[in-house]
Formats: C-alpha cells, sequence, structure tokens
C-alpha cells in the first residue's frame, strides 16, 4: 500500500459511507478513522502520519477547522479534502483562507475519487 489516509468525521454514517467509498481507490489505501479531531490528533501522536486527511469541517468536541489550526504548524506534509453539509460565514471565511478541496455532503463515489486523484497529482 502506497498512500494513508486518515478520515475523520463525527456523524457515524457519513463516515462509514466514506470508508466504504475509499474501499474502491486502486491502489488501496493505508486508512484509518476518527470520530473527532481529538481523537485524530491521538492516532497521529501515536504514529500514523496520513499524506491524506478527509475531515468534515463541522464535529463535535473538536472540529475540522481546529484541527487543519492544531496541525498548521507541524512538520509533515499533510494533504487536507474537506467535507462539509453546510456554510454558515466562518465556514466559508476558512475555506477562502487556506484553498484546499472541499465536497459537498452528499456526494458521489466518482466526485470523491476525481477530489482524491487530483490531490494525488499535486504531491
Amino acid at each position: 500500500m502506497g498512500k494513508s489516509v486518515l478520515l475523520v468525521d463525527g456523524n457515524d454514517l457519513a463516515r462509514n459511507v466514506i470508508w466504504d467509498m475509499l474501499n474502491f481507490h486502486n491502489p488501496p489505501f493505508k486508512k484509518q478513522m476518527a470520530g473527532n479531531g481529538v481523537e485524530a490528533l491521538r492516532m497521529m501522536k501515536s504514529g500514523f502520519i496520513p499524506n491524506i486527511i478527509i475531515c468534515d469541517v463541522s464535529m463535535p468536541v473538536m472540529s475540522g477547522i481546529a484541527l487543519f489550526n492544531a496541525l498548521a504548524q507541524s512538520d509533515h506534509k499533510i494533504r487536507w479534502l474537506f467535507t462539509a453539509a453546510s456554510f454558515n460565514y466562518q465556514i466559508r471565511k476558512f475555506f477562502y483562507r487556506v484553498n484546499e478541496t472541499v465536497l459537498t455532503k452528499p456526494f458521489r463515489i466518482k466526485e470523491l475519487e476525481k477530489a482524491l486523484e487530483k490531490i494525488l497529482a499535486e504531491e
């Protein structure tokens, strides 16, 4: 397995659907999942450093925005793919500032695959 993905989403159903979508990627990703930003940070501190973080922007405990900000000064080169079901002013402002790929929920497997391929091509 080449690339690794950390999937971070506070919604169990959404997280499981995206997890299943990732199974179709070829070559397969090494994958881990977390229910919020705190869990994601714990995984990374224990040694799982992903190439890509697929992260919902609105989550309990620690949001995707807070996770991004916590990792902004890290030495790891991590690419981000954000997901969002709604966009308030704060979320729009964040996306404008960070200029990362965003998928609007719900999305199709082809949209996820296209976004991942774009990210991988930019590495």
